[in-house]
């Protein structure tokens, strides 16, 4: 994670940082464009940024940030998916950033649904999944997820009264990516 290596600390240590910090990181916001965007909107010439900086916030509200802007790009994924009625009841996340209790609930108050962790490795996981619906094995990749794949009996739920801050905040990402939009040389 490159905040890690921006603030010369391990990765754990941004989730402990990121901990000590209130949810919605007191107005500091992230654009998590870093190498681009894919979400709201594909632009390969988008770059991250930080807004709405204070001298109130530390390096607990900067690792915060990240997380949250992280999770808000999620959410315009997530969001897209469910306009098109694909989006599931719940989140299914695996990677680096399941191990995180903080992340995990994080992103059930942003996104609103129940987040539970995948066991095992995921890409090989997911190409079973397609392989089995390509060779017709199975009816649906749902299906295949569910006959294929082990969640952990972990689960996360939205919680409201943080729910409400980083749906707040959510939409102050939004303005502040849709504002910035334009800067991005195409």
């Amino acid at each position: 994670m490159w905040v890690a290596q921006l603030l010369g600390i391990d990765q754990p240590a941004v989730f402990d940082l990121a901990a000590e910090a209130p949810a919605g990181s007191k107005g500091l916001i992230f654009i998590p464009a870093l190498s681009g965007s894919v979400a709201p909107r594909w632009n390969d010439h988008a770059r991250g940024s930080f807004t709405g900086a204070s001298m109130d916030h530390g390096r607990p509200e900067w690792c915060r940030a990240v997380l949250e802007g992280c999770t808000f790009a999620l959410r315009d994924s997530f969001d897209r998916l469910t306009a098109l009625g694909l989006a599931n009841s719940r989140l299914h996340v695996t990677g680096g950033g399941a191990r995180s209790e903080l992340w995990l609930q994080t992103k059930a108050d942003v996104i609103g649904r129940e987040v539970r962790v995948v066991e095992g490795e995921s890409a090989a996981l997911g190409a079973a999944c397609l392989a089995a619906v390509a060779a017709g094995w199975l009816p649906d990749v749902a299906t295949a997820a569910d006959a294929l794949g082990s969640v952990s009996g972990r689960a996360y739920e939205p919680d409201p009264a943080r729910a409400v801050v980083y749906d707040e905040a959510y939409h102050t990402y939004r303005a502040v990516f849709d504002a910035l939009d334009p800067t991005y040389h195409q």
